[in-house]
């Protein structure tokens, strides 16, 4: 369990899994095919995630587009 801003909110490590595939990838196609699940089951853990944090972690403005990971999440790229 975590605490953050007096609220209590759990994340399952399957879910932090998950995520940590997307933001390599930066694919939800690609991590849904990694971890055998379907991208619907990707794209329903990211909003769990981004609801239990209160912070919006994927931005996506189209289906062509790539994804932007928050830069506070994913760090300076090398």
């Amino acid at each position: 369990m975590f605490c953050y801003k007096q609220k209590d909110f759990y994340i399952e490590f399957r879910d932090l899994r998950y995520f940590i595939d997307l933001v390599e990838s930066e694919s939800y196609h690609a991590t849904a095919q990694k971890n055998q699940v379907t991208r619907p089951a990707i794209s329903a853990m990211v909003k769990r995630l981004e609801e239990e944090c209160g912070v919006q972690l994927v931005f996506k403005k189209s289906s062509r587009a790539p994804l932007v990971i928050t830069p506070y999440i994913k760090g300076p790229r090398n």
